[in-house]
């Protein structure tokens, strides 16, 4: 990553449901300073262990500026 910046991110458990009736295979998110997930029972409520970062927005012009960049720098070299 050149510039970290460029994102929000978010700590979260992720973790792959295996035994769940209704999300079996798919990925479950718990993430550390976001609401709506504290509940009691069910995977949630295990999944304290916030060592993933997830990038939850960009800067979209700040990422289109490195791209530009970082393709005029390309196109210079070329020359």
């Amino acid at each position: 990553m050149i510039d970290p910046t460029v994102f929000t991110t978010e700590k979260a458990d992720i973790r792959v449901e295996l035994a769940g009736r209704w999300t079996k295979g798919m990925t479950v998110c718990n993430f550390e300073k976001m609401g709506g997930m504290r509940h009691f029972g069910g995977t949630a409520s295990e999944q304290v262990n916030f060592r993933h970062i997830v990038a939850m927005k960009l800067d979209h012009p700040k990422f289109c500026d490195l791209i530009v960049d970082a393709l005029e720098r390309l196109t210079r070299l070329k020359t």
